[in-house]
């Protein structure tokens, strides 16, 4: 894609354009908010599936086609809203001024959420630097601009429809890479292993922005992105070694599991497991997608609690002694990992 040429672009702020307050939410427990075969969709402070958490049949309390983004957790939450929806506490609405509500689209409410997530990313918004509406209003986005110094609606309209054509040929090719057929795993034979009995589980610390250097040390927070790490400092007091896994135990991702190849400084809002066998990278990325899958089960608690994770159980394949096959588990790995690299390959002859 041809660099996109910025140099007349203007940078506005988004409480100029945008009135940023709380959307509107029940005052209900999350086991009475959700209910099985609800269809009205309930946005919360997650940063996955555009940040809708479940669903209800109460009726919603927002009209669709705005962006959220929630002041408790980090810059990955940030959605466009396409439909109407349920708001939640801790989740904000950016509410379009009333003189440009009808300028603001689908489409330009999408290319200005990317540019609004880069801005945001750059300041670096965790559980500690929290992204409340207040810092959100002074934030300042690069825009393209009309001669008259305002955001060019059309422009922006415009471009992202032509991003949706090519990313629909993309997936059409993706989904002819994808229809080979898949067979499921045969679980009937694996056993339970509490993740007690196999890993040492430790809490991370604490680490505020003031107090952070800046470095080349990975600083993992509850991120469920470039594999939880948010930024990089020069901390040493509080390292974790390589070839341990970090875990989410608060936040919008409660469960997000990542192995970590350096050492790293893990913040209060994960969880080290450090492997009690010989684990290497293949082995830890088996394990990973398996703890996730136990830690959403605790998605709408507090907190997935130290106590609680090294009780919970995971299901692993185990060799004819009952101990956990680890050779399989690695292959496993291996054999995933070239039929990735094989689908890339046709990918990139697209």
């Amino acid at each position: 894609m041809a660099k996109i040429d910025t140099s007349t672009w203007k940078a506005f702020k988004i409480g100029s354009m945008f009135d940023i307050h709380p959307t509107k939410a029940y005052k209900l427990t999350n086991s009475r908010l959700f209910e099985d075969g609800g269809s009205n969709p309930v946005v919360v402070n997650s940063s996955y599936n555009n940040g809708i958490g479940g669903y209800t049949n109460l009726p919603t309390t927002e009209a669709g086609n705005i962006i959220t983004f929630s002041d408790t957790t980090s810059a990955d939450a940030i959605f466009y809203q396409e439909d109407a929806f349920v708001g939640y506490p801790h989740v904000q609405g950016l509410y379009p001024q009333p003189e440009c509500k009808e300028k603001w689209t689908k489409y330009s409410l999408l290319f200005f959420l990317t540019e609004m997530k880069k801005a945001a990313f750059s300041l670096g918004f965790d559980y500690v630097f929290k992204f409340t509406r207040e810092i959100a209003k002074e934030i300042a986005v690069k825009l393209p601009a009309t001669s008259d110094g305002t955001p060019d609606y059309d422009y922006m309209e415009r471009f992202m429809k032509e991003i949706e054509g090519k990313a629909r040929h993309y997936l059409d090719n993706l989904n002819c890479v994808s229809k080979k057929p898949k067979t499921a795993l045969d679980l009937s034979m694996w056993k339970e292993f509490s993740i007690s009995e196999l890993f040492d589980v430790v809490k991370g610390s604490r680490l505020t922005k003031a107090e952070m250097r800046e470095g080349t040390i990975r600083y993992v927070g509850a991120s469920s992105f470039n594999n939880g790490i948010t930024t990089y400092i020069s901390n040493e007091e509080h390292l974790h070694p390589a070839n341990t896994l970090t875990v989410c135990y608060n936040g919008s991702d409660i469960g997000r599991t990542f192995y970590q190849s350096e050492p790293y400084w893990a913040t209060d809002d994960v969880n080290v497991l450090y492997p009690k066998f010989d684990m290497n990278e293949d082995i830890a990325l088996f394990f990973a997608p398996i703890i996730k899958c136990v830690g959403g089960l605790h998605e709408y608690d507090d907190k997935w609690k130290l106590e609680d994770m090294k009780q919970d159980v995971i299901k692993l394949p185990v060799k004819a002694d009952g101990a956990p096959d680890f050779a399989y588990m690695e292959s496993y790995i291996q054999k995933a990992r070239n039929v990735a690299m094989d689908r890339i390959s046709i990918l990139q002859s697209l």
